[in-house]
């Protein structure tokens, strides 16, 4: 089987040390010559994911008409939400086939569209199978061989089982929905809701607090699933997708947005560097306003957090809000 991993960050190289376990051969794409450069010199990405020797079977490539070129039986895209629609052209310049399935670990909202993953690849192809791969899941423990449980959600039965067979292993345990929305809305809004947790963290107001924050973030999923997809399905609310990366997300610095944060709440300042914009919360953030207008509905941490970020909301304040509004 041979797949290509388009985004060699900390979670495309995770997986792509996963899925080498398997014999599988991956072409893994990255547009960073550094990451390259590092992953030929000494088989590591010192970049994302450093001091994790990469596999034989994972060859690095930087054209993604290279990384394309042996007819993947599967397409791995592992790139930041707000990349993908340019990412997913570039893909379509090469010409692969209809019946090659795509499966998108970004997790976001398009700021232009308000488009989900899915909606914005099902855009640029779609007769292809589209998946998405989602779940708690942090690079770092991947690429220590702990286990993971991810959920890949898609309306292909037979050929998720197929996918699913293949990339099993002691590390990644992968479970099938059908519920493409409510995996994402999940994906995308923990996000948000992790810096909330963080910035409670961060301010030493103690477990109880953050246990407030986690419940009505885990409200405010609820309801822009509802909006999106006019029912929820239970099992995918309580489930790995939404309650469970939503949890580990907001429990553990190891995440980028928790610890943004915890940053925040710590200096009393929101303070923007190159490793904090690499927090998916900090873009996801800004389609706030307009995806509650869209949907007339409130996402009250949410929208404090794109104020706190966006529209210099006094902290203090920030945080009476999301604990006793």
């Amino acid at each position: 089987m041979k797949v290509t991993i388009l985004g060699a960050g900390a979670f495309g190289t995770a997986i792509a040390l996963a899925l080498s376990d398997n014999n599988i051969k991956i072409n893994l794409w990255s547009r960073n010559q550094q990451v390259i450069q590092s992953i030929r010199s000494i088989q590591e990405n010192s970049i994302y994911l450093p001091n994790y020797k990469l596999s034989p079977n994972i060859s690095i490539v930087h054209e993604i008409s290279t990384a394309l070129s042996d007819s993947p039986s599967s397409i791995i895209i592992a790139v930041p939400t707000q990349e993908l629609r340019n990412l997913c052209i570039n893909i379509q310049k090469t010409h692969i086939t209809s019946s090659t399935p795509i499966l998108i670990c970004s997790k976001g909202i398009e700021n232009t569209s308000l488009l989900l993953p899915s909606e914005i690849v099902s855009e640029i192809f779609p007769n292809n199978p589209i998946f998405i791969l989602s779940g708690p899941s942090l690079a770092q423990e991947i690429a220590q061989k702990l286990p993971c449980s991810l959920v890949l959600a898609g309306t292909n039965d037979s050929l998720a089982q197929y996918l699913i067979s293949n990339f099993h292993n002691s590390v990644l345990s992968i479970t099938y929905t059908k519920d493409l929305i409510g995996v994402q809305v999940g994906a995308a809004i923990k996000n948000i809701i992790a810096i909330a947790c963080g910035i409670i963290i961060g301010k030493q107001l103690g477990y109880n607090a953050l246990a407030t924050v986690i419940t009505k973030g885990m409200e405010e999923i609820k309801n822009l699933y509802i909006a999106k997809h006019n029912n929820f399905n239970l099992s995918t609310l309580i489930g790995f997708s939404c309650l469970g990366d939503l949890v580990l997300t907001c429990t553990t610095t190891h995440s980028r947005n928790m610890s943004f944060g915890v940053t925040i709440g710590k200096e009393n300042s929101v303070i923007f560097h190159k490793n904090i914009l690499l927090a998916e919360g900090i873009t996801t953030a800004k389609s706030i306003p307009l995806l509650s207008q869209t949907f007339n509905i409130k996402l009250p941490i949410c929208t404090i957090i794109y104020q706190l970020l966006y529209e210099n909301l006094n902290l203090d304040n920030a945080i009476k809000y999301m604990l006793y509004n």
